[in-house]
């Protein structure tokens, strides 16, 4: 693992590269160890073997603390006696000094992220085995985690509101009624009937009524679980909090209608019907953002239906308030990956994909050239940054 240090939009601010170990071309990197590997020597050459597979680690999912001192991140690796991957969440000092493996669990564990106050540290897993996703609560002083939601849906993503007072998840409709909770035959497996266009879906099957995806609003002290939105035939997704947590963005879907999405801002409370910023052509990987003034939303659009099998993400902007969107960097013919506004506003940075590998770059929000910020040594794969400090995940095809 190579540690790199770059300056990014403020002179003060670093940036710390992590790499993570990956699997490119053919050409294995030695296992994760952390990045103190950074002194390491590199290991002898040798042909790589099958069993080389075993000993990958992937680094992914950096997570900043408020304060900037401590870093969140995940390593995933093969569990050969269970044959599948399993996922734990780790913490590292901003000096590399301390390297700490936080969760050990049965199950995977993913999506850090800290709370407002630095106090917590958050994630998602579905503890006990074939349990439901929940958002798990670690005190950073130490302890063993506890499970801070316990809903019945699967929760496919969650963000803290400023405040910290509050979560919005997004969260799958349980299937499971308070009827049938003690009926065996009310469980029992039922017919399957196709009546929609869109019935089926990658990694999961068949669709049902109640597989649509919403957004929930949970308060963290009183475990109160209220649904934001009314609108039950909407795939709801990519939530993201106002800076002054008084709003949501999000991207809705109507499941039967392919190619589009739709850019949503509703009132951080239950029962307010939400305004429609926009449709535009779906992207292969959704990160909304807004700016720090809450005054604009930064969003990646596809290519039209047509052509999304060739699809390349743009990275665009738009008011919060209403407006046409404009698209940043349009020159650009290359896709566009997680975006981010850096802390004066007035630009974005982004993973710009470009012949087999990637570079980090940004652009101003007013227009202009697009800058590139790295030189393509390492593939960037992640960047997040908050406190005055960055992190950057980042590999290559052989590195030690």
């Amino acid at each position: 693992m190579i540690v790199y240090a770059r300056r990014l939009a403020p002179p003060a601010t670093r940036v710390r590269i992590f790499l993570s170990l990956v699997v490119l071309l053919g050409l294995c990197l030695p296992p994760c160890a952390g990045p103190l590997l950074a002194q390491a020597s590199a290991p002898a050459k040798r042909p790589l073997t099958a069993d080389d597979i075993y000993r990958v680690k992937e680094v992914a999912g950096p997570q900043v603390s408020p304060d900037g001192r401590w870093i969140a991140y995940t390593v995933t690796g093969m569990d050969r006696e269970a044959d599948r991957l399993r996922t734990a969440v780790w913490m590292v000092n901003w000096e590399g000094t301390q390297d700490l493996r936080l969760t050990n669990g049965p199950e995977s564990e993913t999506s850090p992220r800290w709370s407002p106050d630095g106090r917590h540290l958050a994630f998602l897993s579905a503890r006990p085995a074939e349990g439901k996703t929940q958002v798990w609560l670690l005190d950073r002083r130490g302890g063993e985690a506890s499970p801070l939601t316990d809903v019945k849906g699967d929760i496919g993503g969650y963000e803290w509101s400023p405040d910290g007072q509050r979560l919005v998840l997004v969260m799958q409709d349980s299937e499971e009624s308070p009827a049938a909770a003690g009926d065996a035959k009310a469980k029992a497996p039922k017919p399957i009937v196709i009546d929609r266009y869109h019935f089926k879906r990658d990694y999961e099957g068949y669709l049902t009524a109640l597989s649509h995806t919403h957004l929930y609003l949970f308060d963290v002290g009183s475990r109160k679980l209220e649904r934001l939105t009314e609108d039950k035939g909407l795939e709801e997704s990519d939530a993201a909090w106002s800076p002054d947590g008084s709003e949501i963005a999000f991207v809705g879907r109507e499941p039967d209608r392919a190619g589009t999405d739709d850019l949503f801002v509703v009132e951080a409370r239950a029962g307010v019907a939400p305004r429609k910023l926009l449709t535009f052509n779906a992207s292969d990987a959704q990160r909304l953002l807004w700016s720090p003034d809450g005054r604009t939303l930064a969003f990646v659009h596809g290519l039209e239906p047509k052509y999304q099998g060739y699809n390349q993400d743009r990275l665009a902007v738009v008011p919060a308030a209403g407006g046409e969107p404009r698209d940043l960097a349009a020159a650009l013919d290359r896709r566009v990956t997680k975006a981010e506004f850096l802390p004066d506003g007035a630009s974005l940075a982004f993973i710009v994909e470009d012949d087999r590998r990637s570079y980090l770059a940004k652009a101003a929000v007013g227009g202009g050239a697009v800058e590139r910020m790295t030189d393509g040594a390492a593939v960037p794969s992640d960047h997040v940054s908050r406190g005055g400090r960055a992190v950057v995940a980042a590999s290559t095809d052989s590195a030690a």
